[in-house]
């Protein structure tokens, strides 16, 4: 808009004439005898319709001029605050480049110790060339490279598929849709070793976008750990003082090549489900390969693979259904993830189910099952992930022969020694112990028990009319322990627990372990 004056419509002129005169007539003198002379005031004349026209047209500009600033405040962003105090302002500083859009794809997922990228593509609508450099990153872990295509660029199909892309973009479409179309033009021109591009990797460094020139900047990053990540970086233009700034954004989430739950919990378990044999599963999935191998084995094996009731089996992999259900399964745990650690989610490309079994007899027929809280490890590996395995640990519970403490849940019968000083070691609250059985015998097995663990047993005493019970009374020996236990993967502490035998007339005896924890410091 300007001020200078318009040219008064002709119509709105002739407003105060009487519309029975053809235009550019004088008026009749008053008593003329075709004037007439009533009580009442003639009406108002009609608006013109020109005027109508008018206000219309004003609407719709003004309509356009409201969306012009929205878009351009919220969607290309503006010249941050100048330093300069001077009233005229410098058009040539205040030129910037046109972003499709400045938070680049959403939901981006990578794997960790993998390089990835994404690309904010723009154009350079001036008729001058607009200079960039780098303000700053987000993070150490991510870089910029500046890439450009000119009009006078001989690379004439590669500039066209780019345009048709951008016309695409804002187009009835949208950006959104717009998405696959550009990203395959970008992918094709970074890959030409003949197109100039830059790496902005400091302060001071710039790049010259050429009059009416597309192209884009591309951010790298390398994720470090599995974690939520917003990485970004600003672009200046111009001037690097007072010129835009550019704030380009891309919220990432790194995940390991393979992902587990670290815990599962199979619940209480009695002895008449452990005869029939009780079979589990354990997930594992990646969010960032499309196919690998696994490896599945028990993180310790007691007394040989013939002699241990629990048996972890062959991986079997998922169909896409089984994919499905394991992703959605995934969203229902939104609440564990924090900035962190993402949890489970996330979209799950590839993977396995592990299942492992519980027996009431290992297959030498001599060793059951223990009674009592149990807690057991698996490894998950695959030759094609450098690392080290993943540990999932799975916890519950055996009732039935004895029962330990009160309550029904994995915890009940568990030992806690607490926090102690290692030279004085520890003794803890008596634990009782019930059983229904008729003639049941209790034992302390030394051989079973790790030796920073001592117990003594009394009893048996009678207990209402059909039970008897026992008093277990649990020490740390002194400068036996040290650290926290139980620990996984370490031999001294891993199963760190008591061991009693059970003995029932010509049975073979049945292991009933109890668990304990605590820190010797």
């Amino acid at each position: 808009m300007n001020d200078r004056t318009e040219p008064q419509d002709p119509i709105m002129a002739r407003d105060g004439l009487r519309p029975d005169l053809p235009a550019g007539a004088p008026p009749k003198p008053a008593g003329s005898p075709d004037q007439r002379i009533t009580d009442e005031p003639p009406p108002p004349p009609a608006a013109a319709p020109s005027r109508r026209v008018q206000w219309i047209v004003a609407a719709v500009l003004l309509a356009l001029m409201v969306f012009a600033v929205t878009f351009a405040m919220n969607y290309l962003g503006g010249p941050r605050p100048s330093n300069n105090t001077s009233p005229v302002s410098d058009p040539d500083r205040e030129r910037q480049l046109t972003f499709v859009s400045r938070t680049a794809a959403p939901g981006v997922e990578d794997e960790v110790g993998v390089e990835n990228h994404s690309d904010f593509w723009f154009i350079n609508g001036h008729d001058k060339p607009i200079r960039i450099g780098l303000e700053k990153k987000a993070c150490t872990c991510s870089s910029v490279e500046a890439y450009a295509v000119s009009e006078d660029s001989r690379q004439t199909q590669r500039r066209q598929t780019f345009e048709a892309a951008w016309a695409f973009a804002f187009g009835p479409q949208g950006p959104v849709a717009a998405c696959c179309a550009a990203h395959f033009a970008l992918l094709a021109a970074a890959t030409d070793k003949e197109l100039s591009g830059k790496e902005l990797l400091k302060k001071g460094e710039t790049f010259d976008v050429p009059a009416g020139a597309l192209g884009w900047l591309r951010l790298r990053w390398t994720g470090e750990k599995a974690a939520f990540k917003s990485l970004g970086a600003e672009v200046w233009m111009n001037d690097e003082a007072d010129g835009p700034v550019a704030r380009l954004t891309q919220p990432v989430v790194h995940h390991d090549p393979l992902r587990v739950r670290p815990a599962e919990h199979v619940g209480t378990l009695t002895d008449e489900e452990l005869a029939k044999d009780v079979t589990r599963y354990l997930y594992v999935w990646s969010s960032t390969r499309a196919k690998f191998q696994l490896e599945a084995k028990p993180s310790a094996v007691r007394g040989g693979p013939e002699s241990d009731p629990f048996e972890v089996g062959k991986p079997v992999e998922l169909n896409p259904d089984e994919l499905r259900r394991l992703e959605a399964s995934n969203k229902l745990e939104v609440g564990r993830a924090t900035a962190q650690d993402p949890g489970p989610l996330g979209r799950v490309l590839s993977g396995y189910k592990v299942p492992v079994t519980f027996h009431a007899m290992a297959k030498d027929n001599k060793t059951p099952f223990d009674v009592g809280p149990f807690q057991r490890g698996v490894l998950l590996s695959s030759p094609d992930v450098v690392g080290e395995p993943k540990l999932v640990v799975i916890r519950g519970r055996v009732v039935g022969l004895v029962e330990l403490g009160g309550g029904d849940d994995e915890a009940a019968g568990t030992i806690d020694f607490r926090s102690f000083l290692r030279r004085e070691g520890a003794r803890a609250t008596p634990l009782q112990l019930t059983s229904s059985v008729a003639g049941l015998k209790l034992e302390f097995d030394r051989q079973k028990t790790p030796k920073f663990l001592d117990a003594t047993l009394k009893g048996p005493v009678r207990v209402g009319e059909a039970r008897q019970g026992w008093t277990l009374y649990a020490r740390v020996k002194p400068n036996e322990a040290n650290g926290p236990f139980p620990r996984h993967q370490d031999p001294l502490y891993e199963d760190s627990a008591i061991y009693l035998l059970g003995r029932e007339g010509d049975k073979p005896p049945r292991p009933i372990r109890i668990a304990v924890r605590g820190t010797a410091n």
